[in-house]
């Protein structure tokens, strides 16, 4: 069997898929298992979209309880999910920097 029966091909659709020999479906979490889309690249997302200000922090928090008991973490609690997906990926040593030293109050030249 090829990859578009393994569900693993991008280009071929849902209909396609159907149309084949040996239709393969799977849900929206294997197929991210299938690609190795798991909690590690969610802590990716979240830490790049916390560390370009591109999302708002409680918006994120808020959002991140409604799942936060199927990553391990208290249903509920996206404060402390936050902090495990930001711990997971770790954030850029340059972004720490910078945030110790506007929180010194000495970004002057």
């Amino acid at each position: 069997m090829g990859p578009a029966h393994h569900g693993t091909e991008p280009a071929v659709t849902a209909s396609g898929r159907l149309d084949a020999e040996h239709p393969g479906v799977v849900s929206h979490r294997s197929a991210a298992r299938l690609h190795d889309l798991g909690g590690g690249h969610l802590a990716s997302v979240v830490r790049d979209a916390v560390t370009t200000n591109l999302v708002d922090t409680d918006a994120l928090i808020t959002v991140l309880g409604r799942y936060a008991h199927k990553y391990g973490t208290a249903r509920g609690d996206g404060s402390s999910l936050l902090d495990r997906l930001l711990t997971e990926t770790g954030i850029p040593e340059s972004t720490l920097a910078l945030s110790r030293r506007l929180a010194a109050g000495t970004n002057s030249h």
